[in-house]
């Protein structure tokens, strides 16, 4: 049986029958809560206030389970219309917003049956007002959607030139990352001894925070007493570090200030002959490789061996310049189109609020 939970609502004020996924649970199948064609679905659970009281029309004509985060109202109006109402700002303003025990996020039923919209009687009027509203914001859609396919060619293109750039040419001497550099992963000092971390500054970066290329600062920081009650040790300055848990598992950076880390973080120690730029373009190139040996359940790691185990070409300083010169252009020019991108989509999303705004406030 076809089933929505609310993080397969978006909001796109319209939904049909093919964005549903089949779910097959008991409890929920017995409780027998569907909805139908005209349906309004709110999520009234999530993992942000963005999740919250996001509301589409169903516009499918298959009778659906309701997962137990979302709720239905039936009515008698303008599907569309109804939808595009509850998604404007002063709407939103009005769902009563709260968290858990558990930090999830939500609203209820009561809040939700409380917000006040402007709504014509006209069927007509509001008919109108949607078809304003979707040819408004399909054009909208438009500019998003390609300044997105400009955005994922000129990755493709970075991609392509890190391939070429990195791959090694015939004869050329590899050695381990192991038998060239000293490696060491850091530490956690003890959570539970507070005069380990408060009043702390010695910066502690934690795997999470390895997701761009040079590393200035870390969230967190720990006291002198944490660090030498720890396994955590200084990386120096321009330590490429490569995350070995969780999500960003094989990701790369370039640390530009003395810092130590969790035991989810290998530094990669400076050496003499090696750029820490071209270090951290091969850890880049060979990056696919590395995660698919990520290993685990829930949390799936790199162990520091598979680390030390990678093979790096030895280049001279000057081919290590060359390379990495070419390639910092290229991954500044991708920089500048994720930051006009970004700007973009902000720019497209504030427009449909204040569209939204005009319309119903």
């Amino acid at each position: 049986m076809p089933c929505i939970r609310y993080g397969e609502i978006y909001t796109t004020y319209n939904f049909s029958f093919s964005e549903c996924v089949s779910h097959t649970d008991e409890k929920l199948l017995s409780q027998k809560k569907y909805f139908e064609n005209g349906d309004i679905l709110f999520a009234i659970t999530g993992e942000s206030v963005e999740d919250i009281g996001k509301c589409v029309a169903y516009t499918g004509k298959e009778k659906c389970l309701l997962g137990g985060d979302i709720v239905a109202m039936k009515h008698n109006q303008c599907p569309q219309f109804l939808a595009y109402a509850l998604s404007s700002p002063e709407a939103v303003r009005q769902k009563g917003i709260g968290k858990t025990k558990l930090k999830v996020v939500h609203t209820n039923i009561p809040a939700l049956k409380s917000i006040r919209i402007l709504l014509p009687k006209d069927i007509s009027t509001q008919e109108s007002i949607v078809s304003y509203l979707d040819s408004s914001f399909q054009l909208i859609d438009k500019i998003k959607e390609k300044a997105q396919k400009s955005l994922s060619e000129a990755k493709a293109l970075f991609q392509s030139a890190l391939a070429e750039a990195m791959e090694p040419k015939e004869g050329t001497l590899m050695r381990k990352i192991g038998d060239v550099f000293t490696t060491y992963a850091g530490g956690t000092p003890l959570k539970s001894q507070k005069d380990y971390y408060e009043g702390g500054d010695i910066p502690w970066l934690r795997s999470g925070e390895v997701c761009k290329k040079y590393i200035s600062e870390t969230e967190m920081y720990i006291t002198q007493k944490g660090m030498d009650n720890s396994s955590a040790k200084y990386y120096p300055e321009n330590t490429v570090v490569v995350a070995m848990y969780g999500a960003t598992a094989a990701q790369v950076g370039i640390l530009k200030i003395k810092a130590t880390s969790n035991q989810a973080v290998c530094g990669i120690i400076p050496h003499k002959d090696f750029i820490p730029e071209y270090v951290y373009y091969w850890f880049l190139f060979v990056q696919d490789d590395l995660a698919s040996q990520a290993q685990g359940g829930a949390q799936p790691n790199i162990s520091q061996i598979k680390i030390k185990n990678v093979l790096i070409p030895i280049l001279k300083k000057e081919e290590q310049h060359q390379i990495v010169s070419q390639l910092d252009k290229l991954s500044s020019n991708v920089k500048q189109m994720e930051d006009r991108y970004k700007k973009i989509v902000e720019e497209c999303d504030a427009l449909k609020q204040a569209m939204l705004r005009d319309v119903f406030e």
